[in-house]
Parts: structure tokens; sequence; C-alpha cells
């Protein structure tokens, strides 16, 4: 009677350490936002609409002009940010949507943002912001003059 105690008693302990030890593993910290980037612009006047002219790293304003009734940017967030904010010549855009980045761990390392602009324009200087949702909660900006 005495090692089945024993026995039972190891088991509820080690049975509680590998719920431990489980929980610990998947309960890891967000990374910090540390980038913001543009990397696309679609509108009616690039290729119809049809697909986002990449945007290189470094890039100041598009390659290409656009134009028409609706504008699309996408940028990159790499870290965990909230308050997403953004302008087109200073008139605010919509968060459209939102898509994790996944890594091959499948662990979340970010996000893509699609803001939408759905009113006629010519040109202007595309701006957004997040901050960081962990430390040191910082808020990243990301500018692209859009000819």
């Amino acid at each position: 009677m005495k090692n089945s105690v024993n026995v039972s008693a190891f088991v509820v302990i080690l049975a509680l350490f590998m719920v431990s030890a489980t929980r610990d593993a998947f309960a890891q910290p967000a990374p910090a936002l540390s980038e913001m980037r543009v990397i696309g612009v679609a509108s009616p006047m690039y290729k119809n609409g049809t697909e986002f002219e990449k945007i290189t790293a470094n890039n100041l304003a598009t390659p290409n002009d656009h134009g028409g009734n609706w504008l699309i940017v996408l940028v990159e967030e790499r870290g965990y940010a909230n308050g997403q904010f953004a302008t087109l010549g200073g008139m605010s855009m919509k968060l459209a949507k939102s898509e994790p980045l996944v890594g091959f761990d499948r662990k979340v390392y970010g996000y893509l943002r699609y803001y939408t602009y759905e009113k006629p324009f010519t040109s202007g200087r595309f701006k957004c912001s997040a901050s960081s949702l962990t430390f040191p909660w910082g808020t990243k900006t990301a500018w692209l003059n859009i000819r």
C-alpha cells in the first residue's frame, strides 16, 4: 500500500509539472514593434488596379503613377502593435484588413496591414504609425509619396 501511495503521489507531481512546463512553453512574450514599411500600392491607374506595385526598401515615392477612385496601401509591421493610424495627404484612411505573418516555427512575428482610401485622388503622401504592445513601447512610422 505504501508503494502505491508513493507512485500515485509521483504521478500527480509529474502531471502538475508537465502542465506547468507545457503552459510555459506556449506563454512567450510578444515581440516589440521593430519595423514598419510600405511594401505595396494598388490603384485603378496602376495596371487597372489588378495588382500591387511592389515598393522596395528605402523608396521615397512610388516608381509609377497612381490615381483614381480608390487606393490600397500594404504595410508590413514586424512585431506586435496597436493604435494603427494612416493618412493620405492628411486625410484619414481605413484599416481594412490585417493578415498575420507566420514563420516556419508557426509563430506570428508581425502583420500585413491593408489601408484603403475610397475617394478620388491623384497623388499625396501616405503616412502610417503604430505603437508597440511590449517594451520598449515606442511608436514607429512609415511614409511614402504616392505619385
